[in-house]
């Protein structure tokens, strides 16, 4: 069974991720397989320099990030052909390596850890979407205690994304992050719980 986990920034995806692997779930981590995607000699690292030049590598060969990044900031068209590059590779990576793992534990949960699992599309391809959220307010003084930022920093860096409203029209779960850690592993456990009975009975 394959399970998009996301959630808006700050609303605590990374903890209910990180739960998820500790009750034994298969956790695949988006930010980590976008990061494989255009090491040296991959495919992805290639279309990069074709699209935006040999300047966003670092003299060894690597991607230079912080470059790419100052390429693409403020550019829309330029962030979307970045997107246009690197979401379908990891879309591409995690749906082989779910397969691979299905082959051999076909009664086990898969988890896609991806913020951006709406926007890029993968959401199609999952049996399930659990949303992870916190009210604004919640959300803006996570960003700000976290990142030691303004309001208005925080602010901005919220209405950068999809709005949460709108994320809750393709959910099929929704774990409520407003409270302690405590109430949001209870809501995770038994979510867990409910999907291991479904997918033991889907085999």
């Amino acid at each position: 069974m394959l399970i998009g986990l996301t959630g808006s920034i700050a609303a605590g995806k990374s903890t209910v991720s990180g739960r998820l692997a500790r009750l034994g779930a298969h956790v695949l981590d988006a930010d980590v397989v976008a990061r494989e995607v255009v090491e040296p000699g991959t495919r992805g690292l290639a279309m990069l320099k074709q699209a935006f030049g040999s300047d966003i590598l670092t003299e060894s060969g690597t991607l230079d990030r912080r470059a790419l990044a100052a390429r693409v900031f403020g550019n829309a068209e330029m962030l979307r052909t970045l997107n246009s590059i690197t979401h379908p590779l990891v879309v591409e990576r995690m749906a082989e390596r779910s397969a691979q793992w299905l082959s051999g534990h076909p009664k086990d949960i898969i988890i896609w850890d991806m913020a951006l699992l709406i926007e890029c599309g993968a959401w199609k391809r999952m049996n399930s979407i659990w949303l992870v959220t916190a009210e604004d307010e919640t959300r803006m003084k996570r960003i700000m205690a976290r990142d030691g930022c303004s309001r208005e920093h925080a602010l901005a860096r919220m209405n950068a994304q999809m709005p949460q409203d709108e994320k809750l029209n393709y959910a099929t779960t929704v774990l409520k992050n407003d409270g302690d850690a405590a109430a949001l592993f209870r809501q995770v456990d038994d979510c867990y719980a409910a999907a291991c009975r479904a997918a033991e009975a889907a085999v």
